[in-house]
């Protein structure tokens, strides 16, 4: 009687294939989870200007523009002021506009998605508006105007 040997060479060709496919694909695999990461840094960038964009928005329309109509009040207002003249914060106006809701601020200024908060410093006083900002993120602008004669 004989004995043959067989060959394992192919069965061990075949295992080398089988394990090469999976590393090759599980290579694919991490790098298709890094396409989506730059994906993901320009929507909160995305996000982030628009936040800015608002921002500057509505401080522009706040202190350089003299609001519509210009003698506006919490009944007639389409468009709110806070200045008399440019960078100078009138204060019946500014008590006007903290007297309006809220919600109706936001849709003046254009500002539904967002939240605001509104300081005004002027020495040792602080006046604030809006409600205090709990968002992971958030932008400001800072403006001087004069306030009572004050820098504000």
């Amino acid at each position: 009687m004989e004995l043959k040997l067989i060959n394992n060479k192919a069965q061990v060709a075949m295992i080398d294939l089988v394990i090469a496919f999976v590393i090759a694909f599980g290579l694919v695999a991490v790098l298709l989870s890094y396409i989506d990461l730059p994906t993901e840094v320009i929507n909160d960038r995305v996000q982030t200007e628009d936040k800015l964009i608002k921002a500057i928005e509505s401080t522009n329309i706040l202190l350089y523009s003299h609001g519509f109509p210009t003698n506006w009040d919490q009944n007639n207002v389409e468009i709110p002021s806070l200045i008399k003249s440019p960078n100078l914060i009138d204060s019946k106006k500014l008590n006007q506009f903290r007297n309006l809701s809220y919600e109706k601020k936001k849709e003046l200024l254009n500002i539904n998605d967002f939240n605001y908060t509104l300081t005004i410093k002027v020495d040792n006083t602080t006046i604030t508006d809006g409600i205090t900002n709990i968002d992971l993120e958030a932008v400001a602008v800072n403006r001087i105007a004069l306030l009572g004669g004050k820098y504000a």
